[in-house]
C-alpha cells in the first residue's frame, strides 16, 4: 500500500546543449595557455637545444659531402656566397629564360586567331577536318611564342 502511495523518482533530464558547452571557455581549447608565462622560458630552452642539434647534424652532413666529392661542396658553397650576395645587389638581375614583351604576345594571339578563321572558312562550315593544313605568308614572319602559351 505503501508503494501505491509514494511518488516515482523522477527520471533524469537529459542536458541541453548549452548546459554542455556553457563551461567550455578559451581555457578549454588551450588559447590561455601562453599566459601563464611557464611555457616561454621552457620552449626558448628547447629551441636553443633544437637549433644545435640541427646546427651539429648540417655540420656533420657537410663534412661528409667534403669526404664524398670536394669540388661539388666547395662550388656549391660559392654559388650560396654568390646568392647572398647578389641579395644585397639586386640591380644585376639576368634571365636565362626568354621572356616575350607584351607586343609579341599580342601578336601571337592575333596570329592564333587569324589561323583558327581561316581553318573554319576553309572548312566551309563543316565539321570534317581539311587534309592540308591552311598556311598564311605573311603569319611566318611574326616571332612565335611556345605551343604552351
Amino acid at each position: 500500500m505503501k508503494e501505491l502511495f509514494s511518488k516515482a523518482a523522477p527520471e533524469r533530464q537529459k542536458r541541453t546543449r548549452f548546459e554542455m558547452m556553457k563551461g567550455i571557455d578559451a581555457d578549454y581549447y588551450g588559447y590561455r595557455d601562453d599566459d601563464d608565462g611557464i611555457l616561454a622560458p621552457l620552449e626558448k630552452a628547447a629551441e636553443g637545444k633544437r637549433l644545435e642539434e640541427l646546427r651539429s647534424g648540417w655540420e656533420t652532413e657537410q663534412a661528409r659531402r667534403r669526404e664524398v666529392d670536394a669540388e661539388g661542396v666547395a662550388a656549391e658553397e660559392r654559388d650560396l656566397e654568390g646568392l647572398a650576395g647578389s641579395e644585397r645587389e639586386s640591380t644585376d638581375f639576368v634571365s636565362h629564360v626568354v621572356v616575350p614583351d607584351q607586343s609579341a604576345i599580342k601578336q601571337a594571339i592575333l596570329a592564333r586567331r587569324k589561323q583558327e578563321l581561316l581553318e573554319k572558312l576553309l572548312a566551309g562550315g563543316s565539321t570534317a577536318e581539311p587534309e592540308s593544313e591552311p598556311t598564311v605568308t605573311n603569319l611566318d614572319s611574326i616571332r612565335r611564342l611556345p605551343p604552351s602559351w
